[in-house]
C-alpha cells in the first residue's frame, strides 16, 4: 500500500519587543514576508521574516526605521515510508547584529544525497541546495530560495532552497518527482538580526502556526503621586524651662500608576524640634521617577500658663494672674468677645451673675488658655431706712442695702414699684393724712428683698 509523504514548511519568525513611539507617526508590521517556495511536488516552502517599522510621516516602508526583526526557518520535506527528508535550517536568533540562518539539512536517497539550502547570510542570501536535475536557488538579501525539484526518474530528491539574507526569510525545502520515500532537501533558514532604537525586552525565535500580530499600548506615566500632609503642625507646652519638643505627623502619598508610594521627609515624625517654627520638606517618587514635594511648619510654642480655674464665686470683681516664660505681650478676652492687648493681673468689676470664661494668648501662641468660674448670688438683699424727715411739705428719705451695688424699687402709697435712688424727696403731699414709703433692694443676680423697708409720715 503506498504510502502519503508529509511536507514540512518554515515556520516563520517569531520576534517581540517594547520599544517607544512618537505621537503622529506610523508604525509597519510585517508577518511571514519572503519566505522561499518549495520545490516541484511537495516541497515545504519557507517560513516568511517578520519585522516592526517605524515612520515619521512618509508612509512608505522603504524609507522607515526598523526597529526589530526576524528570519524565517527554512522549508522541509519529508517522505515515507523511509523517514530521510531533509528539515529546514533555523532561522538565526539573535540580539544586535545579522546572526546567519541554519544550513537546510541533506537528504539521502537511493542514487545519491541532495544538499539541503545554505543559511541565511548578513547580506546575501543562502547558497541554494545541489539536487538533480534541479537545484535550489539562492536566496535574495530578504528572500529564501525556492527548493529545486526532484528527479523524473523518482530515483533522487530535489535540493533545498537557500536562506535569504539580512532579515531574511527561509529557504524551500526541495521535492521529488513522485514521492515513494525520496526526499528533498531542506531549505536554508534566513539570517536575523535587529536594530535595537530603544526597544528593550527582545526576543526573537521560528513560530510555527496562524500568522497574528499583537499590539499593546502603555503610555508613559508623567504624572507624579499626590501627597497628603497637615497644613500644620502645633506643639504647645506649659513647662516654661523646655526648649524643644517631640513632633509626630502623618504623610501619605498615592500615584496614578503605582499606587501608594511611601514619602521621604527630610526631618521625620517623632523627630525633636526647637522651640519656634521649623519648616518640613517631604518627597515621593513614582516607578516612573516623576516627583512631588509638600512642605509645611512644625512649630513648638510655650502657652501662657498660671491660669487657676476660680470656684463658684458670689462677688462681682474677680482678679486673674497669668504670665508667659518668653513673652510679656498678652491679648485676652471675655466671655467670647474680640480679644485686646491686656497685663496681668487682670482685673474684672460689676460682673454679672452666670458662667464666664476669661482666655488669654501669648503672642507666640496659637492656643489660647482659657479658665471659667460661675458667678451666683449671695442671697436676697436686705433694705433698710436710714433716715426719714419732713421740713414744711417736701418729704425725705434715705435708704441702703446690706449688699454693694444694689439697686432700688420705690412705692408712695401701695403704688406701682418704680426704681429710685437714695435719699429720695417728695414734694406736694396732700396734707392732713399719712403716706407710706416702702423701699426694695435689687442685687446684681436681680435677687430681691424678700420684705420692702416702710417708712411713714403725717403731713400737717
Amino acid at each position: 500500500m503506498a504510502s502519503t509523504p508529509a511536507v514540512f514548511g518554515g515556520a516563520g519568525a517569531e520576534v517581540t519587543a517594547d520599544f517607544p513611539v512618537t505621537g503622529g507617526s506610523q508604525m509597519f508590521v510585517e508577518v511571514g514576508v519572503g519566505g522561499g517556495a518549495g520545490g516541484f511536488y511537495g516541497g515545504g516552502a519557507g517560513g516568511g521574516l517578520s519585522g516592526i517599522y517605524t515612520c515619521s510621516g512618509s508612509g512608505v516602508i522603504a524609507a522607515c526605521a526598523q526597529v526589530v526583526g526576524g528570519g524565517g526557518g527554512g522549508g522541509g520535506y519529508f517522505g515515507q515510508p523511509f523517514p530521510n527528508g531533509g528539515y529546514g535550517g533555523v532561522a538565526g536568533i539573535g540580539v544586535v547584529g545579522c546572526n546567519p540562518g541554519v544550513d537546510g539539512f541533506n537528504s539521502h536517497g537511493i542514487e545519491g544525497t541532495s544538499f539541503g539550502g545554505g543559511g541565511g547570510g548578513c547580506a546575501a542570501g543562502g547558497a541554494g541546495g545541489n539536487g538533480l536535475p534541479v537545484a535550489g536557488s539562492v536566496g535574495g538579501a530578504g528572500t529564501g530560495g525556492a527548493g529545486g525539484r526532484g528527479s523524473f526518474r523518482n530515483a533522487e530528491a530535489g535540493a533545498g532552497g537557500g536562506g535569504g539574507g539580512y532579515f531574511g526569510g527561509g529557504g524551500g525545502g526541495g521535492g521529488n518527482f513522485a514521492g515513494g520515500g525520496y526526499s528533498g532537501g531542506g531549505g536554508g533558514g534566513g539570517g536575523s538580526s535587529y536594530t535595537p532604537f530603544g526597544a528593550t525586552g527582545v526576543s526573537m525565535g521560528t513560530a510555527p502556526g496562524i500568522p497574528s500580530v499583537t499590539i499593546t499600548w502603555t503610555f508613559p506615566d508623567t504624572t507624579p503621586p499626590v501627597i497628603s500632609a497637615p497644613s500644620s503642625v502645633v506643639v504647645q507646652t506649659t513647662n516654661p524651662g523646655q526648649s524643644a519638643a517631640v513632633a509626630s505627623f502623618t504623610v501619605t502619598a498615592i500615584d496614578d500608576v503605582d499606587g501608594p508610594v511611601v514619602p521621604v521627609c527630610d526631618i521625620p515624625s517623632g523627630s525633636t524640634f526647637p522651640m519656634g517654627s521649623t519648616t518640613v520638606t517631604c518627597t515621593a517618587t513614582d516607578a516612573s521617577s516623576n516627583t512631588s514635594s509638600v512642605s509645611f511648619p512644625v512649630m513648638v510654642t510655650v502657652a501662657a500658663f498660671g491660669l487657676v480655674p476660680l470656684p463658684t464665686i458670689t462677688v462681682q470683681n474677680p482678679s486673674i494672674t497669668f504670665g508667659s516664660a518668653f513673652v510679656t505681650r498678652f491679648t485676652c478676652s471675655l466671655d467670647g468677645l474680640p480679644p485686646g492687648p491686656c497685663s496681668s493681673p487682670k482685673n474684672f468689676n460689676g460682673m454679672g451673675a452666670g458662667p464666664h470664661t476669661f482666655c488669654v494668648q501669648a503672642t507666640q501662641d496659637v492656643a489660647p488658655q482659657c479658665t471659667s468660674w460661675t458667678i451666683v448670688s449671695p442671697g436676697k438683699p436686705v433694705a433698710s431706712i436710714t433716715s426719714s424727715s419732713v421740713s414744711g411739705r417736701p418729704w425725705s428719705v434715705s435708704f441702703a442695702s446690706d449688699q454693694a451695688g444694689s439697686r432700688f424699687l420705690c412705692s408712695l402709697d401701695a403704688a406701682v414699684p418704680i426704681p429710685c435712688s437714695s435719699p429720695k424727696t417728695y414734694n406736694g403731699l396732700a396734707v392732713h393724712r399719712t403716706h407710706t414709703l416702702q423701699v426694695w433692694a435689687v442685687n446684681f443676680a436681680f435677687d430681691q428683698s424678700a420684705l420692702p423697708a416702710t417708712a411713714s409720715v403725717d403731713i400737717p
